[in-house]
Parts: C-alpha cells; structure tokens; sequence
C-alpha cells in the first residue's frame, strides 16, 4: 500500500492523521494562492482604514478651523475711561468758584481807618474786610488776606478785643503792631498765630514816605514763611458765612443780591463781639442751596452805617458791579487811585 502524503507514521512523531476527506491534493507545483488573498485583504483594510482617518482628520481639522474662524472675530475696541469730573472748590471766605484751595492760612492785618493812615495799601485785595468799632467811637479795619498775597499792606495798627470774634474762628495768623498786655495776652490765645512787630521779624518793615506810628507795613508772603516756621499746623480757613448759590453758579452773601465776586465788606464788628461765630461746611461744596436771585436781596443804590465818631458810606457803581466806599462822605482810593471798594457789604447790628 502507497503511504498518502498527508499520513505521517509513528516513525516521525508518533501519531497518524487521517487524509483530508474529498479536498483536492495540493502537488509539489502547485501555487500558494491563499497567502496573497491574505494580504491583499490586509493592503485593502489598511488602505480603508487609512481613508477613514484621513476623513476623520479632515472633519475634525475643518470643524476645528470653523469653530477658531468663529470664534477669532475682530474683537470691539476696548472703551475708554470716562474722565473723571473735576471737583469743585469754593472759596470758604468769599464763596467763589475757584479751581483749587490755597493749601495756607488766612492772614488778617489791623490797619486803621483815620486820614493819618490814607491811602491804605491792599484793601482791594483782601477776601474780607472787617470794619469793628473800638474806643471812642472810631472804626478799624480788619483785613484778611487768603486767596491773594499782596507784598505791601497797611499801615498795621494795634489789637483790640474785638479782635477774638473775628479771628477766632479762623483759626489763621493776626497781625498788629503790638497792643496792651492783656489784649495781647487774651487775644494770642483765641487766635491761631499772633505777630506783632517784634514776632513778623523782618516781614515788617518801617517806610521813609509815612509818618508814625502810620509807617509799619507788612508782606503778606513774609508773614506766610513766618507763619510755616512757627505754626506749621495752621491749615486752610473755614467757611465762615452760609452763601446763596444763584442761578449762574456764582455766590453772593450780603444785602445787594449780585454775585460775589471779590472781597466782601462786614460793617459792625463792634465790642458786643458780633462776628461770624458759625461756619459752614467745608468745601468742596457750597452750604446753601439754588435760589433765585431776584430772591437774595432787594436792589439798593447807597446805604450809610453810623458811628459815634464816624459814618461808613457805600456807593454802587454799576459799571464795575462794587460798591464804592467813603468815610464821613470823602471817597477812600488805594495809593493808585482805584476806589476802595467791595462787592458784597454785610452790615451787623
């Protein structure tokens, strides 16, 4: 019997397999046809599989390349910052507008009133001016200085107890040429600062062209680097009036009913002490609210303020909006000429 191909005997591995049943024989000749359906099905998956992710890497790039093209948008411009508004000062002595607050104290100078003393230098310029009665009947001024710092004011006089009312409450610098012990000693302990001639040093000096004791002026920016050495607490003045705030944003206090302007003339400071013990708020705001101005005051063209030795006259010049000031009915000019003058007068009683 012919031993099949497909039989191994027990010589080789000790087991017999039995022939394939009705398969078709494979020669020696024969082609191995199988194992290249094999791998041309692999080929074909690989290739299949290879598209696949091609596309899936297409729909994603695409959707990704969407989703940054949507979402990379010119972007809108940043807006900017509103400003923010400027805050707004009052002047606490007059009431103006004023862009900003002298960071300095109010400095008030004694200077009288008599014919021995004219023409008076720096009235103009001083924020208020206090006219307070004293012994025997006569009148001094009380002139402060805030917002301007004239180099030449007076002559400078003496103190008075009258004094107190007025400067207290500013808590700023007095200045006079001396006083008698007392006052001296009453008034410096009310006051922020008191010089007088000896304490201003050189900011006050004697002039040839005068006579005494009418020939001692004062500097007010001196008696300032005075002040900062020996009170360098002293602060910005408080308000010292309520102010009528009218329809054009200016401020008026007084008996005219106009806008303040400049400084403002008190009549009657007298030894009662009348003077602005209140004060009104800080700034940056006004104390008083909106009124109409026709409201703040009847219109007066002259009034007159008495006393035992003299009569205070105020003139309205309606070209320059003051009113122009007399004594005992002589016009009282400055040493260039200029009326003496105030925009609003607060008479006290």
């Amino acid at each position: 019997m012919q031993e099949s191909p497909w039989q191994k005997t027990g010589k080789e591995s000790g087991a017999q397999y039995p022939p394939r049943a009705n398969g078709p024989r494979r020669g020696a000749d024969q082609p191995k046809s199988g194992g290249k359906k094999w791998i041309a099905i692999v080929i074909a998956l690989v290739l299949a599989l290879g598209g696949l992710g091609y596309g899936v890497y297409y729909m994603l790039s695409s959707k990704g390349a969407e989703s940054t093209k949507n979402t990379t948008a010119t972007p809108k411009p940043t807006p900017k910052p509103k400003p923010k508004p400027k805050p707004v000062f009052y002047n606490p002595l007059t009431g103006e507008k004023v862009d900003a607050l002298p960071d300095r104290p109010a400095v008030s100078v004694k200077i009288p009133v008599g014919k021995a003393a004219r023409p008076q230098e720096g009235l103009n310029e001083a924020d208020n001016i206090w006219v307070e009665q004293v012994e025997g009947g006569y009148i001094r001024y009380d002139a402060v200085f805030y917002t301007n710092t004239p180099e030449l004011v007076g002559p400078v006089r003496s103190a008075r107890p009258t004094d107190v009312s007025i400067n207290a409450p500013l808590r700023g610098v007095l200045v006079c040429s001396g006083g008698q012990p007392q006052v001296i000693s009453a008034v410096r302990q009310q006051v922020g600062l008191l010089l007088d001639e000896d304490g201003a040093g050189p900011a006050a000096f004697r002039v040839n062209k005068r006579k005494a004791p009418y020939n001692l002026f004062v500097s007010i920016p001196e008696i300032l680097n005075v002040a900062k050495n020996k009170a360098p607490e002293l602060k910005t003045p408080e308000a010292q009036w309520d102010f009528l705030k009218i329809a054009d944003d200016k401020s008026a206090s007084g008996t005219n009913g106009e806008a303040g302007t400049a400084g403002t003339g008190t009549e009657g400071a007298g030894a009662d002490g009348a003077g602005a013990e209140d004060t009104a708020p800080a700034n940056p705001a006004p104390a008083a609210a909106l009124v109409d101005v026709s409201q703040a005051g009847q219109p007066i063209s002259a009034f007159n303020v008495h006393y035992p030795a003299f009569e205070s006259n105020w003139l309205w010049d309606q070209a320059t909006g003051h009113f122009n000031r007399s004594v005992n009915d002589e016009p009282l000019v400055t040493s260039s000429g200029q009326p003496v003058s105030a925009t609003n007068v607060v008479v006290l009683s």
